[in-house]
């Protein structure tokens, strides 16, 4: 009865999908894409998705050599993975070209993506480089949207700077070994010198004492 105070609002399922684990399933309805899971972290976050936005066509425009559409289309789909598949296979020749046609919603994305990215790859120069382009080309943008963006700038901040720390420690003890290593050989080098000359030293001793013992006999 629409004219009671309460009432149950109607929702039609047009289609329902459970997961090959089983442990968990989505249905589309009327009320738009309903997503269950018995695991607590989110697995599936996608941004302005349509049907033709699927991990195989991502893959298809990447084997195709277009960048820029394949780093939307996985942004879109919101699949950490993926995404970092498609990043990864962009050349480091082609970053800066691509970082220039990315429309500003993408490069908001992206930073916050390489930021956590960068505290467990091992790529660390590829996503500087990735992180230093988008600054630059689109630095003078995303100063209007300082405050919004000021925690993702924190947290490529502190990853950046936990590299910092650990290739410094790294830097400086292989810096102490060369010099190590250096002043050693330096040592090795004066003593050699000095046992030549003590060593022949000893051999004209020697001789002089043969000659003497001739001569008395």
């Amino acid at each position: 009865d629409m004219s009671s105070r309460h009432f149950k609002p109607e929702i039609r399922v047009t289609c329902l999908c459970f997961s090959p684990t089983g442990r968990s399933w989505a249905a589309t309805s009327t009320e738009g894409l309903l997503i269950y899971s018995l695991d607590g972290c989110m697995v599936f976050d996608p941004f302005d998705l349509d049907e033709e936005i699927t991990p195989s066509s991502v893959r298809r425009v990447l084997r195709q050599k277009e960048f820029t559409a394949a780093i939307m289309m996985s942004l879109r789909l919101n699949e950490n993975k993926l995404i970092l598949e498609v990043l990864e296979t962009v050349p480091h020749a082609e970053i800066d070209l691509v970082c220039s046609t990315l429309p500003l919603t993408y490069v908001e994305k992206i930073l916050q993506f390489v930021a956590s990215a960068l505290e467990t790859s091992r790529h660390l120069e590829f996503f500087l480089t990735w992180a230093q382009r988008l600054l630059t080309l689109h630095g003078q943008k995303l100063k209007a949207r300082s405050v919004v963006l000021l925690p993702m700038i924190q947290a490529l901040q502190r990853s950046i700077r936990h590299h910092f720390d650990t290739v410094s420690k790294l830097c400086d003890w292989n810096r102490y070994n060369m010099r190590y290593a250096l002043a050693l050989s330096q040592q090795r080098g004066m003593k050699r010198p000095t046992e030549l000359a003590e060593s022949d030293e000893d051999s004209g001793s020697e001789g002089d004492i043969e000659q003497l013992m001739d001569a008395s006999d």
